[in-house]
């Protein structure tokens, strides 16, 4: 639309129902297909999110392929012209679609990859091997707190901080936490990883993005 070609692929990693094609088979587009939201609208916020939404039209039932159980089971990806606009997953448990229509509008909501992270525990940790992971908790750079956050992801730093003149290149490898606060006295003190990635951007005074 608009002169320009969107493409939007949707992979469900547990679905057993093949590849579908919207478009076919009673799948369509609505007239307001896509809608790509980025939160600006608190300067104070250290995380800026992207989300989007995939407005559909369906005669089927096909909750088998777009309920996402948790945060990175349903990966979306938009493209327009062939560049990557947005890329996440599908929210989790929040799939709802009518049947008492011969066609059922619904949207997907969609989350970047910033967003899951308010999903997951720091280090994955759970109640089942909470005690055992922080028996082990040893200081830990920011640097390999990123890495284990965003999965060896490329990120980018503007170099707007140092903690000395000179190193504004080793800033995050400069810095550091002891896991003992991350995981806090008990289990319901355990910081997610949104909180954790907050809590140092926050001290930096620093803002992240998800780009493409």
């Amino acid at each position: 639309f608009n002169n320009d070609t969107i493409e939007v692929t949707i992979n469900n990693s547990n679905s057993g129902e093949g590849q579908i094609e919207i478009g076919e088979n009673g799948l369509f587009f609505t007239g307001n297909p896509i809608e790509i939201v980025t939160n600006i609208d608190d300067t104070f916020e250290h995380i800026i999110k992207k989300s989007a939404q995939i407005n559909l039209l369906s005669k089927n039932y096909v909750g088998d392929y777009f309920f996402a159980d948790n945060a990175r089971t349903v990966s979306v990806e938009i493209s327009r012209n062939n560049e990557i606009i947005f890329s996440g997953y599908l929210e989790p448990n929040t799939f709802s679609q009518g049947y008492s229509l011969p066609l059922e509008e619904f949207t997907l909501n969609c989350t970047d990859y910033l967003s899951t992270l308010q999903y997951l525990n720091y280090n994955n940790a759970t109640i089942n091997n909470y005690d055992a992971l922080k028996s082990n908790a040893s200081n830990k750079s920011f640097y390999n707190i990123l890495q284990e956050l965003f999965g060896g992801q490329s990120i980018w730093y503007d170099k707007s901080k140092a903690k000395s003149p000179g190193r504004e290149t080793t800033l995050f490898q400069d810095l550091g936490v002891n896991e003992n606060y991350i995981y806090g006295e008990d289990f319901d003190d355990l910081m997610t990883q949104e909180e954790l990635l907050n809590e140092m951007l926050q001290y930096l005074n620093l803002h992240i993005i998800q780009e493409g």
